[in-house]
């Protein structure tokens, strides 16, 4: 965060009590941050939403403590909600990588599709995207309710409001996958929360005729939107490495 290259920033450490050397890490770098606070919270969501009360800034995002901004995405995300001051949310592309910081996988994104993100045809991904803090705190922020789905519980409520989402073509964030990762360790918790995302908000059922058409459309406009932007080959090498991943298994 220190080498981002963008000076107008605050940082907001909410440590959950942690007893790993966190503290000393949080200390070392304290004359750099805002606000740090290390207590015992109840949960994930409860810990942003703690950060989140104290933002003063009018952009704000908050990246888990085992995940990467790549160089230069903050500036880079500053300027394009500056040239575009009417946006709410501004979104990358994501690295997947290993606890070595070496990337498994890339996930590139399109531009946004509202209805194709409320029926599964488009994806969002937390750490490479950044919000204005209004239109969070207007939607109630984060739901501590949810251990996993937190993120994509908020981006449903954002998206429902018809705010305004801009893909930024560039990698803006790692996320990091390793043996003690919630992704690795407790994935069925983010289907079932997932499931009750979608059973709460959504107008009509998911695997119904029209989500089921919502999805299909979907797909086939981030082809386009592939082909237009020149990923076609990633496409492709996304889709062999995932079919032989499945085959092997």
């Amino acid at each position: 965060m220190l080498l981002q290259g963008y000076s107008d920033l605050e940082y907001l450490v909410i440590d959950g009590g942690s007893s790993d050397g966190s503290l000393d890490i949080i200390r070392k770098y304290e004359k750099w941050i805002t606000h740090w606070v290390s207590e015992p919270d109840h949960g994930q969501a409860d810990a942003i939403q703690k950060g989140l009360n104290r933002v003063s800034g009018c952009i704000s995002a908050y990246l888990n403590s085992d995940d990467v901004y790549m160089q230069g995405a903050v500036q880079r995300v500053a300027f394009r909600f500056a040239r575009q001051p009417d946006l709410d949310v501004v979104y990358g592309n994501l690295y997947r990588i290993d606890a070595c910081d070496k990337v498994l996988e890339e996930h590139r994104n399109t531009p946004f599709m509202r209805w194709g993100y409320l029926y599964g045809g488009f994806f969002l991904h937390q750490p490479c995207t950044f919000w204005k803090t209004d239109v969070v705190r207007g939607v109630g922020g984060f739901n501590p309710e949810f251990r996993f789905d937190m993120d994509n519980d908020l981006f449903v409520r954002i998206a429902m409001t018809r705010a305004r989402f801009a893909f930024e073509r560039a990698f803006l964030a790692g996320f990091r996958v390793h043996e003690t990762s919630k992704t690795s360790t407790i994935l069925h918790v983010s289907r079932e929360e997932n499931a009750r995302i979608r059973e709460r908000y959504l107008p009509f059922p998911f695997n119904s005729a029209g989500g089921t058409l919502i999805r299909s459309f979907s797909f086939a406009r981030r082809l386009c939107w592939y082909t237009v932007q020149g990923d076609l080959g990633w496409l492709a090498r996304r889709a062999f490495s995932r079919t032989s991943r499945m085959r092997g298994a």
